[in-house]
């Protein structure tokens, strides 16, 4: 019995030993050992925000000088007579992490890049109260082009929330109670933002693309474009205080697709020429499509509620206008199945 139990100690330290010895060697190797630990630069590439790093002047609380990233530790409050951030060089990410950008009375700037900064970022934050605009990434001559602006909520600054320069994508932002929300120069691109409460437009843009936006309760107009697609947007209750206020205005040049005007004083208003004006539907606006310039190209709309729903000039191209009255009598109206037509009921 004892030798059994001598034996079966023996292959269990074998087994033991056979796995220690898989393990590896356990003599470090020769040569200087090096250090394995990471430098706070190397933990945190980015550069904080701050009176050290990115010291201000008489006008600004901090001024970003060098391309690089950059980001908040904190909220930040306004100054009055200054801007928040100034960013005074190109290729710059700027992250706010979260934090807010407080202006106060008689502040200027929450976010500025006016003179040449090009290919900037700005993303993740709160920019509020502040005297001018809330971001303004642009100047006329093209300054501040090519920029990315997103996620941000810029709400209660006198000026616009958000002003971005040519080539610049604005997406996921939200704009309340501005002067006006979102304003865009030519060739932008404008996704997935909501423009609400603002004094003047909700949305404006000279030339690009305007999709799958919310403008609400704006003073004037929801969306105000040039040679702008327009495609998949909500407008609603806008410029109803205001003569010719309008869910969507369009001056010229552009495509306006698909969208859905609800409440407004006019839906949609075309003062322009050359658009095409297709595939939208507006209901109980006071006027569903006032069609006002010439060689525009009025398709596949459907309206309701308005008087009139369609007010269009002479000079347009214009698909059948088919008013329906009542319940199941298409039969009964001329052109009914027309595939360009436009409905009224």
């Amino acid at each position: 019995m004892s030798r059994t139990v001598y034996v079966s100690l023996s292959a269990a330290a074998l087994a033991i030993v056979g796995t220690l010895v898989f393990a590896g060697p356990l003599s470090p190797p020769s040569g200087t050992i090096a250090s394995t630990y990471k430098t706070l630069t190397e933990v945190e590439p980015r550069i904080a925000i701050n009176a050290t790093n990115t010291p201000g002047d008489a006008l600004n609380s901090f001024i970003i000088s060098q391309p690089g990233s950059y980001y908040l530790t904190g909220n930040i409050t306004g100054v009055s007579g200054k801007s928040g951030i100034k960013i005074a060089a190109s290729n710059v990410t700027l992250d706010l992490n979260g934090f807010t950008l407080q202006g106060v009375a008689g502040s200027q700037y929450g976010i500025l890049a006016q003179v040449f900064p090009n290919n900037c970022t700005v993303r993740n934050g709160v920019v509020a109260g502040w005297g001018l605009s809330g971001v303004f990434i642009s100047s006329p001559g093209g300054s501040g082009r090519g920029s990315l602006i997103e996620n941000l909520h810029s709400y209660g600054n006198t000026g616009s929330g958000i002003s971005a320069a040519d080539g610049s994508i604005v997406r996921t932002c939200v704009a309340i109670n501005n002067g006006n929300g979102i304003v865009a120069l030519a060739n932008c691109l404008i996704t997935q933002c909501t423009a609400i409460s603002n004094t003047s437009i909700g949305i404006s843009c000279n030339s690009g693309t305007i999709d799958n936006c919310v403008a609400k309760d704006n003073g004037s107009h929801g969306i105000s474009c040039g040679s702008t697609i327009v495609r998949g947007n909500t407008c609603t209750s806008n410029g109803v205080n205001v003569t010719d206020g309008c869910g969507i205005l369009a001056i010229g040049n552009g495509r306006i697709e698909s969208n859905d005007c609800v409440l407004n004083d006019i839906g949609i208003k075309s003062i322009g020429d050359s658009n095409r004006i297709d595939s939208n539907s507006c209901s109980n606006n006071s006027t569903s499509f006032l069609i006002s310039g010439l060689n525009n190209l009025v398709i596949r709309n459907s309206a309701t509620g308005g008087a009139p729903n369609y007010n269009i000039v002479a000079g347009n191209s214009v698909a059948p206008l088919i008013g329906v009255v009542g319940n199941n009598n298409w039969p009964a109206v001329a052109n009914s199945n027309h595939p360009m037509a436009n409905y009224g009921y």
